[in-house]
């Protein structure tokens, strides 16, 4: 995943991304960069989707707390709980769609994730 914080890719090259469980993965100091690379590599008026974990989320907290709702597996990967004033943060150089927060019970663990629909903003 160290890829996805510093990519090769031009600037500007994407219409779209699609990030489906790969942000709730970075440790805080890293958030900002992947943040930061997304935003470089889609083009203006382009398009984010992204799923991540919620706060309400309980099957990943089991792990070690590793900074605050971030959670290390025994796999050695963090897997950060987001609230949606963390999210609305991080993202708050794009315009937000949709933001849908699900959630479903499976064997009394509630599993919650955030989708959200992105697009960039001129810069």
């Amino acid at each position: 995943m160290r890829n996805a914080l510093s990519t090769k890719l031009k600037n500007n090259s994407f219409d779209a991304i699609i990030s489906i469980a790969v942000f709730h993965c970075f440790l805080e100091k890293d958030r900002k960069k992947y943040v930061k690379e997304l935003n470089r590599i889609l083009k203006n008026k382009g398009f984010l989707f992204q799923l991540v974990l919620s706060s309400e989320d309980e099957t990943m907290k089991k792990g070690k707390e590793a900074e605050q709702n971030t959670f290390v597996q025994k796999s050695g990967i963090p897997f950060h709980l987001f609230t949606k004033e963390e999210l609305e943060e991080y993202f708050s150089n794009f315009k937000c769609l949709t933001f849908e927060h699900h959630k479903k019970k499976a064997k009394n663990i509630q599993i919650a994730v955030y989708t959200m629909v992105l697009r960039k903003k001129i810069s």
